[in-house]
């Protein structure tokens, strides 16, 4: 596993840093700015503060494995609950807190944007 901080500064919508940690033999991180509409979701009656988007792209000759790919994310706390946009719809993100600032979370590819509600 490999871990690649994506910088609050590479897209100007993006509210805060984030590492994620992924199989790297697998897959290449790709930092995208947010999808159409994103910025506008609302959960439990809250505007999502979303903190980056991302995806992993498997590499052409990547061994197919043939189920989800996990990967985790580590970034500040920064609200009540963390939440994730899959595309459709945003949900609830289990998070362990590192008791340093920051949490963790696990998620599977094709999980895209992350971020927080107050």
């Amino acid at each position: 596993m490999k871990k690649v901080k994506i910088p609050r500064g590479q897209f100007p919508k993006f509210t805060g840093d984030i590492d994620v940690e992924f199989d790297e033999a697998q897959f290449d991180l790709v930092p995208e700015d947010f999808p159409p509409g994103l910025e506008n979701k609302i959960y439990k009656g809250n505007k999502v503060r979303w903190v980056s988007n991302f995806k992993l792209k498997k590499k052409p000759k990547a061994e197919k494995k043939g189920e989800k790919v996990k990967y985790f994310i580590e970034l500040k706390k920064d609200g009540d609950e963390l939440v994730y946009f899959d595309g459709t719809d945003v949900f609830p993100l289990p998070f362990t807190d590192l008791g340093n600032g920051n949490v963790r979370a696990e998620l599977e590819a094709d999980d895209p944007a992350a971020g927080w509600v107050p």
